[in-house]
């Protein structure tokens, strides 16, 4: 769709959590000019215009605006192993976040005297968890030596 468009177009897109990376790279290795910009300066400049709504299509045209205001602005895609690293200290942080989370549900399900099964349920889930977060520990030490 997009070489279909007339004239000279290039793709803008904010963050998303790492996956945009993989769509900055695709759209590079397909010759189609695309910049990922920082998430903290569209943010800025919605809260300068006034814009406070969020939805697609205000983002998209928010973000278009952006780029006419700014055109420099944009993030450098980073090395591939920056990427990873990237990736997995980011799955780390959620794997910790979810146990953290998980753990104050059972300790709320334990308050209200449904203890019997919590307890194997909470050992279980902090074995996997663990193992998820001492695997991307590994996978990172061994990217990091690497380098």
């Amino acid at each position: 769709m997009i070489r279909q468009m007339a004239g000279q177009v290039k793709v803008g897109f904010e963050a998303t959590g790492g996956q945009e990376w993989v769509l900055l790279t695709e759209l590079t290795a397909a010759e189609i000019a695309a910049v990922q910009l920082p998430p903290a300066q569209i943010k800025a400049f919605a809260l300068s215009r006034g814009t406070r709504a969020k939805t697609d299509r205000i983002d998209a045209e928010l973000i278009a605006r952006f780029m006419a205001f700014r055109p420099e602005a944009r993030r450098e895609l980073p090395d591939e192993k920056l990427r990873i690293l990237r990736t997995l200290t980011t799955r780390r942080w959620q794997i910790v976040n979810m146990r953290k989370r998980l753990k104050a549900q059972i300790s709320a399900r334990k308050k209200q005297g449904v203890s019997a099964c919590v307890e194997t349920m909470d050992d279980n889930l902090q074995n996997v968890l663990d193992a998820q977060i001492s695997a991307t520990e590994r996978r990172i030490e061994s990217v990091i030596a690497q380098t």
